[in-house]
């Protein structure tokens, strides 16, 4: 009899492990939590490892299969904590993405009620919205209609669900270059009942991921909710907001006359330069090509990392305002080989790296918010991005025409897009592009 007794605990003992095993809760800013280490809402096991719940999220949030003991008990809940890449990612909607082992948490861009599906045998999350998205979008900030009042807007036409369009202008600051001529916008779906009601504004609106975020023209940029605004040189463009996905983007509709920063600063292992964040290397704009900065730069012995920004801050600490203005590698990966053009965008915090040595240093920036860069061996030449080619480029009213014999040519966008590869001729919307012949760069103005 002890020994079926024994049996028999030994099997509840079991079986109870498995179910703690279990477990899940959804937790942070949702209905009926909070951010206390002992509260969390417990998640449906619909399948084996695979969690369900319809809920309402307000906030950023994550997932646990077991709480803390007591509301401070962060290392017990931590230590079983499910979350995103990295702190503040947001879902789309709809989309899976993967679960990580983490602390780190999640977010989606419109608050609201939604069916989450947690699957561990895929280490997967999804949130699909049982919501519709706002009948109504609004754009506001620098442009003649509102002026940063928060009962005045630019009311967008929604072409589909989600999915709205302006065409608006942005007002930059008049006589004034680089960072400071800029003019900000913002989106809300909900204006305020009169000039004073900035709650209402803010508690419905949407902006860039990163503070105060400067665009290049034709990218798409992640929308989350919060009360950060686009940096956008002035002139009009054609707006596109698309919610589902949670992306905004500003498409000019004619020729941007931009007015680039007087000069760039570098800093980092550099000789002359150094990582405090309230000096560097000042680096002139061209008196003949508008964007553009030559200089050279050496990279110390034991060294390999550098950057550089439109502007300074005002003491030598300050990382968070300088990677406002600071440009970065447009891909995320700064490793960068000789003679090669990367292209760059404002505000981050990577480095470009390369080996030591004493390189020609050329940067171009076909926008405020974004160019590319060039290094080549001071020793053995210049890469000028005007050199005469074996063939020329040749812009005209709304075509780029390629003049001459090329092995290679490949068109891109100001913001880096490739539209054309191999031809002599490419018709194109009025702009700012940058031709490659067998491995020269050309940037041309079509008309």
């Amino acid at each position: 009899m002890k020994k079926s007794i024994t049996l028999i605990f030994a099997m509840l003992l079991v079986a109870m492990s498995f179910h703690a095993k279990a477990d899940m809760y959804i937790i942070g800013e949702v209905e009926g939590a909070g951010w206390s280490a002992n509260l969390g809402v417990p998640m449906t096991e619909t399948s084996a490892n695979v969690y369900e719940i319809n809920i309402t999220i307000n906030g950023a949030f994550g997932f646990a299969s077991q709480l803390g003991a007591n509301a401070d008990d962060w290392e017990g809940l931590n230590a079983n904590r499910y979350g995103a890449e990295y702190d503040g990612y947001y879902l789309t909607n709809g989309i899976q993405a993967t679960l990580y082992k983490n602390a780190n948490a999640y977010n989606m861009i419109n608050s609201g009620t939604y069916e989450v599906v947690v699957d561990l045998n895929a280490m997967t999350v999804k949130a699909n919205s049982t919501e519709l998205l706002p009948e109504c979008l609004y754009l506001c900030g620098a442009i003649p209609e509102c002026m940063w009042d928060p009962d005045k807007g630019v009311k967008m036409e929604q072409v589909e669900e989600g999915v709205y369009t302006a065409t608006a202008t942005v007002l930059g600051t008049e006589g004034v270059d680089g960072v400071g001529s800029l003019g900000y916008v913002t989106f809300t779906s909900q204006l305020g009942a009169d000039e004073s009601d900035w709650s209402t504004f803010n508690a419905n609106r949407y902006g860039p991921q990163k503070y105060n975020q400067v665009i290049v023209p034709e990218y798409y940029y992640v929308l989350a909710r919060n009360e950060w605004s686009f940096g956008l040189s002035g002139g009009e463009y054609e707006v596109t907001v698309d919610l589902n996905i949670g992306s905004a983007s500003f498409v000019p509709t004619g020729v941007i006359d931009y007015d680039f920063p007087d000069a760039i600063y570098f800093i980092g292992d550099i000789e002359g330069a150094g990582w405090a964040t309230d000096s560097g290397m000042e680096v002139q704009e061209s008196e003949d090509n508008p964007g553009e900065y030559v200089t050279e730069i050496t990279i110390a012995e034991g060294g390999s990392y550098f950057g550089f920004v439109a502007q300074l801050t005002a003491n030598a600490e300050d990382w968070d305002g300088l990677k406002t203005y600071r440009y970065v590698p447009a891909t995320g990966i700064g490793a960068m080989e000789e003679d090669v053009m990367m292209p760059v965008a404002m505000n981050g915090d990577i480095s470009f790296s390369i080996a030591p040595g004493t390189y020609t240093c050329t940067v171009q920036l076909t926008c405020v918010g974004g160019g590319w860069i060039t290094l080549t061996d001071a020793h053995t030449g210049v890469s000028d991005v005007d050199a005469e080619a074996a063939a020329r480029v040749v812009a005209g009213d709304g075509e780029i025409l390629i003049v001459g014999d090329a092995d290679e040519v490949n068109v891109y966008t100001a913001s880096g897009m490739l539209i054309a590869s191999d031809v002599e001729t490419i018709t194109c919307p009025a702009g700012v592009y940058i031709v490659v012949i067998d491995g020269e760069a050309h940037k041309v103005l079509v008309k």
